[in-house]
């Protein structure tokens, strides 16, 4: 497929050429998605602003200054697979059973002038920095980016920094303090899990469980699961605080532990990364050197280990009749007195 260049536009003060845009305009065309080009104008985005996004993968990104979207540069396997599946893409998220889709929304795809390629998509988070966000693979990779308000620095272990993987080995004495907070946090991460109402729950595994079978079909891997938490104290009169929306129109999902209500706000991201010669060899190193499960695995056992992990995440809590309360997602009313609220050991 080519790649479908098309209307010139100006992003960040910029003439760029959006590609591909008769699939991604439909994306735009959802329901409750109000985004258009006047989003990315000078006063919201500049190219200069664009800093490195602390990847493995390396690549600038920068959200708006209102911070609902991500405009993120676009590696050469990404492109390739943007131009492979953006049509099947846009059906996934389009389709009437895709609407509750997990899979970040790309809404721009498009060529500056001097080559380079960028998408724009929804930010999966709120405006508000959350309390603590995860980056969840479901694997040994997965981490702690966010912890009690303040990020942590993201300090990775290389295969070749022998001298850290015997301090590990030999419960981290000699390591940098940032390496041993990053580290406890991937461990925390590792072993994280949510309580959600049981309505919520169960829409939760639905999405993820179709946006897992479409991935796996497109051959794609090394994506994640971002989980952002945002905690704020119950009213003395009982009633649910309000939080700020997300990029998912059903979210925050609200759930209420004791007299601490938590907004759990989630979505996919990093969904375009295809089975290539460079992954292949990074999995033989990853086999040889890293900690098992690894992340670096083809398409097929990527997509079960991934799901297999997400379903043990999270757990549905009940009520005392067995079914979910009545309360609204964002500002929801007072709880009855005495009404079980869940139970403290959930994150």
């Amino acid at each position: 497929m080519s790649e479908g260049a098309g209307t010139n536009v100006a992003i960040g003060g910029e003439e760029v050429a959006l590609l591909q845009d008769r699939f991604f305009s439909q994306v735009r065309g959802l329901p409750n998605v109000n985004v258009g080009v006047e989003d990315l104008g000078v006063s919201q985005f500049s190219f200069r602003d664009l800093t490195q996004g602390g990847g493995k993968g390396g690549g600038v990104m920068q959200f708006t200054k209102n911070g609902r979207l991500l405009v993120k540069q676009v590696s050469k396997d990404d492109q390739a697979s943007l131009e492979l599946h953006a049509e099947a893409y846009t059906a996934h998220v389009t389709a009437e059973r895709g609407k509750g889709s997990l899979l970040a929304r790309i809404f721009f795809y498009f060529r500056r002038t001097d080559g380079s390629h960028y998408m724009v998509m929804n930010s999966w988070m709120p405006n508000d920095p959350v309390d603590d966000l995860y980056d969840l693979k479901g694997c040994m990779d997965d981490k702690v980016v966010r912890s009690n308000g303040a990020s942590l620095a993201q300090v990775h272990k290389r295969w070749y920094m022998v001298h850290w993987l015997v301090a590990e080995a030999s419960f981290g004495c000699c390591l940098p303090t940032a390496r041993t907070e990053y580290y406890d946090g991937k461990k925390r991460a590792r072993g994280a899990v949510f309580g959600l109402e049981r309505h919520q729950h169960d829409a939760v595994q639905h999405a993820i469980g179709e946006d897992v079978t479409f991935l796996k079909s497109k051959e794609l891997m090394d994506y994640s699961l971002i989980l952002g938490v945002l905690s704020k104290p119950v009213g003395a009169d009982g009633r649910v605080p309000a939080f700020p929306p997300g990029g998912h129109p059903d979210q925050p999902y609200v759930v209420v532990t004791g007299k601490m209500a938590k907004a759990y706000y989630l979505g996919i991201i990093d969904f375009l990364q295809g089975w290539t010669g460079g992954k292949k060899v990074a999995h033989v190193i990853k086999l040889l050197f890293a900690p098992k499960p690894i992340s670096t695995v083809s398409p097929t056992p990527y997509a079960d280990q991934f799901w297999a992990a997400q379903k043990g995440r999270f757990h549905a809590l009940a009520d005392s009749q067995g079914k979910p309360p009545d309360r609204h997602p964002v500002n929801g009313p007072m709880l009855p007195p005495g009404m079980p609220t869940g139970y403290g050991g959930m994150v």
